[in-house]
């Protein structure tokens, strides 16, 4: 078959298939992703994009999921003592 030749009859020929392909992962990214309005004051937004380094998106992100880290920190703080660890710290410093 020569080369620019239609494979079939009323096939759409796509010149750039990669592009295809990246709108089909970008279109995947947004499943898990939700859209939100939040309404900060000016100084604490500036504040955190300084310290953050980014845009707004990422700076929001960043406080979400520092958030959620120090929530399980808290919670394993809760369990300190409880939890039965099975090596021996002993037993660790010795395979050193």
């Amino acid at each position: 078959m020569a080369v620019g030749s239609p494979v079939a009859p009323n096939f759409p020929r796509f010149k750039n298939h990669t592009n295809l392909k990246s709108r089909a992962v970008k279109k995947r990214k947004r499943i898990d992703r939700k859209k939100i309005t939040v309404r900060v004051s000016k100084d604490v937004l500036a504040r955190a994009q300084h310290f953050s380094q980014a845009n707004i998106t990422e700076t929001v992100h960043k406080a979400l999921e520092a958030l959620v880290a120090k929530w399980a920190y808290e919670q394993l703080l809760k369990k300190e003592g409880k939890l039965k660890v099975s090596p021996d710290l002993r037993e660790l410093r010795e395979d050193r």
